[in-house]
């Protein structure tokens, strides 16, 4: 096909859109269309702000767990009979930390007496205020810790 014009014939015209509505967007068109992008945008932020809330929360469990580990493995660490309930407040990674330790005693045996603590250690991280940070409740671990004891075939 040969694309260029010969002289003597006339060059096809554009069609004419103009007063057809077809030239481009109005203003009505543009203002809607941003008007939407607005909305998607603002679910987004939403979403945004709502992830870093669940992040910083999960790093404060983390933490606060951590603390809790600690403070079991320090009661496995001490006699028997010195393992016994505690608050207080402990200070992690320069964060504070509620710790509430409850210890109840289990008698297995009643000629042996005491022979089982249940050990529930709970934290809670602490605000500038010292109230605690989360509406869902404290980091809370349970173990048991059992006395040495002979059996009956000694």
């Amino acid at each position: 096909m040969n694309l260029r014009w010969r002289k003597g014939r006339p060059r096809p015209r554009k069609p004419d859109t103009r007063g057809r509505g077809e030239a481009g967007f109005t203003l009505v068109e543009t203002a809607i269309s941003l008007g939407i992008m607005m909305v998607a945008a603002l679910g987004v932020a939403g979403l945004f702000v709502h992830s870093m809330n669940n992040n910083t929360g999960a790093g404060e469990r983390a933490a606060a767990m951590a603390v809790a580990q600690q403070r079991i493995e320090r009661l496995r660490s001490v006699a028997f009979d010195q393992v016994v309930g505690e608050d207080g407040v402990v200070v992690s990674g320069g964060r504070r930390y509620a710790v509430d330790v409850n210890v109840t005693d289990v008698t297995t045996d009643a000629d042996e007496g005491v022979t089982m603590k249940l050990i529930e250690v709970e934290v809670m991280p602490l605000n500038a205020n010292g109230a605690g940070i989360w509406a869902e409740g404290a980091v809370t671990l349970w173990t048991e810790r059992a006395a040495l004891s002979l059996g009956e075939n000694r």
